[in-house]
């Protein structure tokens, strides 16, 4: 999968898979959430001195994906609620620390 595929959608339910397997520095491209205000993101393997943060806008239409917004959450390797709520997109950044891990960061979003 590449990175901001959409795993799964459903009425009340969006599943995106923001990082895949992601070594190196590197951003998502931006989603589109304004419709999902319960948002939970989990990753895996964050290696030492990296981070990945979510970062959200309020664009009427979809930021370059190179475009950075407002830091919103900083990332652990553990599952993380945030709050995005009351923002159009979302985006996930990545910096690498000293020995890259492959990092798959998951974003569930749901409506209330």
């Amino acid at each position: 999968m590449a990175n901001g595929d959409k795993i799964s959608v459903g009425a009340d339910e969006l599943i995106v898979k923001m990082f895949d397997a992601q070594s190196a520095s590197a951003s998502s491209p931006w989603i589109h959430v304004k419709d999902y205000p319960e948002k939970n993101f989990h990753a895996d393997a964050i290696e030492t001195g990296g981070q990945i943060e979510i970062m959200v806008r309020n664009d009427e239409n979809q930021p370059l994906a190179a475009t950075d917004g407002v830091i919103a959450q900083t990332v652990v390797p553990a599952a993380l609620a945030a709050d995005v709520t009351g923002y159009i997109w979302a985006k996930a950044k990545k910096t690498a620390g000293g020995t890259p891990a492959p990092s798959t960061l998951i974003m569930m979003a749901r409506r209330r």
